[in-house]
């Protein structure tokens, strides 16, 4: 799940056991990924970094 809410995307998506990649775009905001209560498995800065990291 790539989304830009860490709690309602990444981490949700994250306890039904899918890896969780937030986005810092959209409704990003910084203080809310250092409250979460998870690491997002990966983050990046644009969706058009995500090709990169998927061929790892």
């Amino acid at each position: 799940m790539v989304g830009d809410d860490v709690e309602s995307d990444v981490l949700a998506a994250q306890r039904a056991g899918v890896t969780g990649v937030l986005v810092r775009t959209g409704k990003f905001q910084p203080e809310a990924l250092r409250a979460a209560d998870g690491t997002p498995d990966h983050v990046i800065d644009s969706f058009a970094d995500l090709p990169a990291l998927l061929r790892g």
